[in-house]
């Protein structure tokens, strides 16, 4: 069978003009050429031109191509292919040398005023990457990947996935029922029939509407966990420590559960609601998934995943049931070693932002969420549907790492250490202030049982981040010095001779520099008491603008946990009052 010159250029996904370039060079000539002058191809047409295009793939040029086509000794075609393996080599090299510098630029912190000197105090490490409707792209970072060792931020470090493994899962799953392996209506007892609840579809798993939940793998390690605490003394230990003991605790005792335990997990209690009523986030509903797809492929998830994303995506650095991670989770300022926990499947995946920017264009690509998301769902697909965008944050071994996929095309990826490192025992506020006379008057409102507030810096700054005046510090050491010891109360209530607040007046302070509504961002710095690890309270500030009473109020948390919320909170109050849009990359 003979093709045409159009034929064969369809059939290579070539033009024309290329075939009839290769023609007048003589590395492709045609088998024939007609009376009317069409060239004809044949069999050996095309084995010659896949060799072509094999030698292109290999970086040959097209002058060295049809030396090597026409030299019918092999010795010479080895020596060719030799000689191009270590070019090829070498620039490889230096590639990797230029990608490590790129890195290393990235991992320089810009300077973003407001964002970098707030960061800089609240001592977070994070790094975000942000790709926009109109295809620009945006790279920040901040901190260490991992302070240990000293490693900074880059776009190819391992970090742990979480709870995003569940839409590598639910994407096997619509994969499958593209190629009619499965519906998504099927009730799962097809796949199960050891189950009770088999009626349940594999949508409502996707969905987790099921009902479905972890009560097996809760009470399983409730026990050993309560007996661990007691042996340790885990309640009277610091909060630091708690946390280290908790990691350690699931690393030794909760390894990913058999097929076995998930069946068993599922029949094991009643669903919590008539399938399909509601949504419940439970890891069985993904466990169950991937049972459903090991059952039907006959290979294990991680076989699953490498044919059906991995490879084709070249995400080369994601895997799954893996330990390798880059980017370490602290508590305090011990780190947390990765591990995959009970609920595997539904979470033990790791991944880079490089190969996340891959699987976002994908997915935006595909059209994934307008063809197989549930409509009106809260949680579809291993995302929850935000109304403007997709979206999933997720933490694992202390990292948490946030997708975002904006309905308009754009996607946002961050990563972060969920505690700042090292935790300097205090805790930073920021007050805009525009006010009519000056004055403003910061305090303490409500405070929880045992919590103490200790003020011992304030700062104003003008809005390009230049430090104006700082407070002179009285003999006591603390501007504001309070502790409640009875239950929760407004501190007006137990203060003595008006402790509970600090007054202050900029048009003194700055004298002629003092403008009238012009805008001030006050810095309050609070010391973080060792035996308040769980406290909290509120410090407000009250001022007048335009005639009118305004005030803004910060929770002073003592806990770790609430940290990133606190710097996330002053970092959006800072940028909208300033109308500033450095914001932008990490809302």
């Amino acid at each position: 069978m003979k093709m045409q010159i159009s034929e064969l250029a369809k059939y290579f996904n070539v033009s024309v003009r290329t075939l009839q370039y290769y023609d007048s060079i003589g590395i492709l000539k045609p088998a024939e050429t007609t009376e009317k002058g069409y060239r004809l191809y044949d069999e050996d047409s095309v084995s010659e031109m896949r060799e072509i295009l094999r030698y292109k793939e290999f970086g040959f040029s097209l002058e060295t191509i049809a030396k090597l086509l026409s030299d019918k000794n092999n010795n010479s075609r080895l020596s060719g292919l030799l000689a191009q393996k270590r070019k090829l080599s070498r620039e490889i090299k230096r590639l990797n040398s230029v990608i490590a510098d790129i890195d290393a630029e990235l991992a320089v912190p810009p300077k973003l005023g407001w964002l970098s000197k707030i960061n800089e105090n609240y001592n977070h490490s994070v790094c975000v990457f942000s790709h926009y409707a109109d295809n620009s792209e945006t790279f920040a970072a901040w901190g260490k990947a991992d302070h240990e060792s000293g490693r900074d931020f880059t776009t190819s470090l391992k970090f742990p996935l979480g709870a995003a493994t569940t839409q590598f899962a639910a994407y096997c799953i619509i994969r499958f029922e593209e190629l009619g392996l499965l519906h998504t209506s099927d009730p799962i007892g097809k796949y199960f029939p050891e189950m009770i609840y088999g009626d349940i579809t594999i949508r409502q798993l996707l969905d987790m509407t099921s009902g479905l939940s972890n009560e097996y793998f809760i009470q399983k390690i409730s026990k050993s966990w309560e007996e661990y605490c007691k042996k340790i003394g885990y309640n009277d230990l610091p909060y630091e420590v708690q946390g280290c003991r908790y990691h350690e605790y699931n690393k030794l005792n909760c390894k990913p559960a058999s097929i076995s335990e998930i069946i068993e997990a599922a029949n094991f209690a009643p669903p919590k609601f008539t399938a399909g009523e509601k949504f419940d986030y439970s890891e069985i509903n993904y466990m169950l998934l991937k049972v459903i797809l090991e059952r039907i492929a006959q290979k294990s998830l991680e076989e699953i995943l490498k044919e059906q994303i991995f490879t084709p995506l070249e995400m080369d650095n994601t895997s799954i049931f893996d330990n390798e991670t880059d980017v370490t989770g602290y508590v305090g300022d011990v780190g947390v070693e990765y591990y995959n926990d009970i609920y595997g499947g539904a979470t033990g995946m790791i991944s880079t932002v490089d190969d996340m920017e891959k699987w976002c264009s994908f997915l935006i690509g595909k059209k994934f969420f307008e063809r197989y998301m549930t409509d009106g769902a809260d949680f579809s697909c291993g995302w929850y549907d935000n109304g403007n965008e997709y979206c999933l944050v997720s933490t694992c071994c202390e990292v948490t790492n946030e997708l975002r996929i904006g309905k308009d095309g754009g996607f946002y990826i961050s990563v972060r250490n969920t505690q700042p490192v090292p935790d300097n025992n205090t805790r930073l506020m920021y007050y805009p202030v525009q006010c009519d006379d000056g004055y403003f008057k910061l305090e303490v409102w409500d405070m929880s049982p045992n919590s103490e507030v200790k003020v011992f810096s304030i700062k104003i700054f003008d809005e390009e981040c230049e430090e104006l005046y700082s407070a002179e510090v009285p003999e006591s050491g603390y501007f504001i010095s309070l502790r409640n010891d009875g239950g929760e109360r407004h501190a007006e209530e137990f203060a003595e001779n008006g402790t509970y607040y600090y007054e202050m007046d900029l048009s003194e302070i700055l004298g002629d520099k003092f403008q009238t509504l012009g805008k001030y961002i006050v810095e309050v710095k609070a010391e973080r008491p060792e035996y308040s690890s769980c406290t909290w309270a509120k410090l407000g500030m009250v001022y007048k603008r335009k005639g009118e009473w305004m005030s803004v109020q910060h929770n002073v948390f003592y806990h770790l946990g609430n940290a990133y919320d606190v710097f996330m909170e002053d970092l959006s109050l800072v940028a909208n009052f300033l109308n500033d849009k450095l914001f932008e990359n990490f809302e």
